[in-house]
């Protein structure tokens, strides 16, 4: 599970943009838990895989 700063860094994007992505549904939505939000691995990773 991956923090918005990780995500970001992943994507060489600052967090802002991440923030910004994820509300427009560019990116995947996160997982809440209790005050934490975090993104899954693969739904990262899955940005990067070609459209089939």
């Amino acid at each position: 599970m991956l923090t918005a700063r990780e995500s970001a860094l992943i994507l060489n994007i600052g967090v802002s943009t991440w923030w910004k992505g994820v509300k427009e549904g560019r990116f995947p939505t996160p997982i809440r838990f209790g005050r934490s939000t975090r993104w899954r691995r693969a739904d990262i990773e899955a940005l990067f895989a070609p459209a089939e």
